[in-house]
Order: C-alpha cells, then sequence, then structure tokens
C-alpha cells in the first residue's frame, strides 16, 4: 500500500488539501511502475475543451510540462506527460516531496529543483494548449479559488455537464 504511512484521520480541510496536491508524485510513481507508455497527469480541475494529441506532442522528449518563472517554480504541474525514461526521476521527486507533503505546491517547488538532476528532454507545453488565465487554449486548469470563482470556468464546467460541488477552502462546505 503506498499511502500506509498516512493517518488519514488526521487530515481534513486546508491539511487534506495539501496532501491531495502532493500525493501526484507517489500516485505517478506507482503508476510508472505499473503501466508501459506515456502516462498524463491532469489536474482534477482540468478542462479539455477542444481535440488534442498530448501524447503525440512527446514525440523524442521524456517530459512534457508547461513552464513559467515565477516565485512557485519555473514549472506548473497541473499538466505533466512523462515517457517511461522517468522511473528514477519520478523516486527521486516522490521521495523529496513526502518530507514536506503537507506544504502547498511541495510538488511543484521540488520538480524543477529535481528535474535538473536527471538529464531528461523537456518539451514545454505549447501555449495554445494550456493557460491558467482560461483565454482561448485547448485546455483550461486552474487552482484554488481563481477556479471556484471564475465565472468562464465555471460556464465552460456546465457546458461539459461537469457538476463541480466544492465551493469554499473547507471540503466539507457544499453549496447547493
Amino acid at each position: 500500500n503506498p499511502f500506509a504511512h498516512v493517518n488519514f484521520i488526521d487530515y481534513n480541510g486546508e491539511k487534506l488539501e495539501e496532501f491531495c496536491t502532493n500525493i501526484r508524485t507517489r500516485l505517478l510513481l506507482e503508476a510508472r511502475k505499473k503501466y508501459e507508455g506515456t502516462i498524463l497527469w491532469l489536474d482534477a480541475t482540468t478542462i479539455i475543451r477542444k481535440p488534442c494529441d498530448l501524447s503525440g506532442l512527446m514525440k523524442d522528449s521524456d517530459v512534457l510540462v508547461y513552464e513559467k518563472l515565477d516565485k512557485i517554480g519555473e514549472h506548473l504541474t497541473g499538466l505533466i506527460g512523462l515517457s517511461e525514461n522517468t522511473l528514477e526521476f519520478l523516486e527521486a521527486w516522490d521521495t523529496v516531496t513526502d518530507k514536506d507533503i503537507d506544504s502547498w505546491y511541495a510538488n511543484q517547488d521540488l520538480f524543477s529543483e529535481i528535474l535538473k538532476d536527471f538529464g531528461l528532454k523537456k518539451m514545454p507545453l505549447p501555449p495554445e494548449y494550456l493557460d491558467w488565465k482560461f483565454k482561448d487554449s485547448i485546455i483550461w486548469t486552474g487552482k484554488g479559488r481563481k477556479v471556484r470563482c471564475d465565472k468562464r470556468w465555471k460556464k465552460e464546467m456546465k457546458k461539459w455537464g461537469v457538476k463541480w460541488e466544492y465551493e469554499g477552502s473547507n471540503p466539507e462546505h457544499k453549496t447547493g
């Protein structure tokens, strides 16, 4: 069990959100061990608005990721593509993230740092594929309050028939 060390009883509210944000490293590592081919990770708040071939974008690359230079790292991890060559990278990323599992953005901060150590071929996700500002890109994703409060995002979710119940910073808070 990859989560044997986690006491879920202690997780609620913001702590649960932090854990869920960072557990992607363990889930991706377990998937890489189990499955062949390209693995794609998309956050739960992701909307694919138009047909696209994400795995095809990777061609001769090992990692497909959105690049952005800012205070939370060089990459945003809401959408990641990983080739079969990424097992050692995923093991290292999971190990360091696990030490800081209850810290917002630990996985994202550490992704850039760990990626540099492995010499993997990186393909930056073209801007027409993804943006966090809900423009005319193929894919929309976002985090936290920005997503929950944006009228364009909510309208797009309705268009695709997605029911989004979580409206606050506490997962127990639902609006009708």
